[in-house]
């Protein structure tokens, strides 16, 4: 039995208020290890009114505050690659004096929380990468945020024990991967969906009497109002969907820095009455929501596997349309509908379709689910984890 691991968690929603993406793939993570009797201490973004520890389900959660002022944009580069790292390094430093092994979520923080791990304090040291490292920017604060994200994988490849990847094809691309010793140390770790919560039985008929949808075909995204979830694509392919299918609705699920410029961009495109924003959903409560839409669209820009908004639908056996960039090593297939990133028509014309012919959107929901059981099993990811946790102890 160790003493103490270690998870630092990189997240900008409570680890206590789970909603999906990193924070429930960290929480995933911690509750095993704390059930296995391992001592666990998570560090992680919080939403109360000052940095406060609490124990929650066996594990130490440590959680910091935001920062209050608002910088558009770019607010995650900037709070993830500076403040976030004074913030916590002298705690997290204390924490890891009497820790066996330090689990690091996001390889952003390679340096400098991997390196004093392994160089300073000589622990054990897993790097989860849950990023996309592959994408283009389109200025130039997000291109040397790209290749300040390239030299922490380096980082982390040098400095790590395991180094667990969404999607190995991909990471085989970087010139980083191409030696033996990388190979030896990388673990495939899918998160995995929740089938018994997101299955094709749940109803949504109450739901849908109360928004009073009954005679609308339902389109429906889910994930922060960001830019590289790009939700304005969405919106901009709902004024050519409504020439074809002038009864339909978007419904956005998520908060985020873009929320103003999408409603005024809504506005702009007097789509008021079809595109509602409908904010944060409580995680048990998405079922319900996915079960009201006819199809889920995934228009993001970058991902760094397969994103929950899509894999928990498909779950469902609900038609989903993705970009190019939510499929890295084509995984998914011809389970899925794609468009290319960012081309508003290609997405249009993939809703359209979909919404036309209920017999494709059938066949297609169909093979969503069976794809998702076999590929994104929560017996598969907590095999995974073991497996990592026993070769370094």
């Amino acid at each position: 039995m160790i003493s103490l691991v270690k998870i630092v968690m990189l997240t900008y929603y409570s680890f206590l208020e789970v909603q999906g993406g990193a924070p429930l793939y960290t929480y995933r993570i911690a509750e095993h290890l704390a059930k296995k009797g391992f001592k666990v201490v998570v560090f992680c973004r919080g939403r109360m009114k000052e940095n406060k520890g609490i124990n929650y389900n066996g594990i130490y959660v440590k959680q910091y505050l935001k920062l209050k002022f608002r910088y558009s944009k770019y607010q995650r580069i900037i709070d993830r690659s500076v403040f976030y790292v004074f913030e916590i390094l002298r705690d997290f430093i204390n924490e890891c004096k009497d820790a066996e092994v330090v689990h690091i979520i996001s390889h952003s923080f390679s340096f400098p929380f991997g390196f004093l791990c392994k160089k300073i304090l000589k622990r054990r040291l897993v790097i989860s990468i849950i990023e996309n490292v592959f994408y283009k920017g389109d200025s130039l604060i997000e291109n040397l945020f790209l290749t300040y994200q390239r030299w922490q994988l380096k980082v982390a490849t040098k400095y790590s024990d395991i180094l667990t990847v969404e999607d190995l094809p991909e990471i085989k691309d970087l010139n980083v991967s191409k030696s033996q010793k990388f190979m030896k140390k990388v673990k495939l770790l899918h998160n995995f969906v929740d089938t018994d919560l997101f299955n094709p039985f749940v109803n949504s008929e109450m739901l849908k009497d109360k928004l009073n949808y009954q005679d609308y075909k339902i389109i429906l995204i889910v994930g922060s109002l960001t830019r590289n979830k790009a939700p304005e694509i969405a919106i901009k392919a709902m004024s050519y969907v409504l020439n074809v299918i002038p009864k339909a609705k978007l419904l956005i699920i998520g908060t985020g820095p873009l929320r103003e410029y999408l409603v005024q961009l809504t506005e702009k495109l007097n789509l008021q009455d079809h595109v509602t924003f409908l904010g944060e959903v409580k995680y048990v409560d998405m079922p319900k929501y996915y079960a009201l839409a006819d199809l889920v669209v995934c228009p993001s820009r970058t991902e760094g596997g397969i994103p929950a908004m899509a894999a928990e639908p498909m779950a469902m056996g609900k038609p989903v349309i993705i970009s190019e960039a939510c499929d890295a090593g084509n995984l998914l297939g011809n389970t899925v509908r794609k468009f290319k990133v960012d081309d508003v028509q290609s997405l249009s014309k993939e809703i359209i379709d979909l919404l036309m012919d209920q017999r494709i959107a059938d066949e297609i929901g169909k093979k969503s689910r069976e794809k998702i059981l076999k590929i994104a099993s929560k017996e598969k990811f907590l095999k995974t984890i073991d497996e990592i946790y026993n070769m370094l102890l």
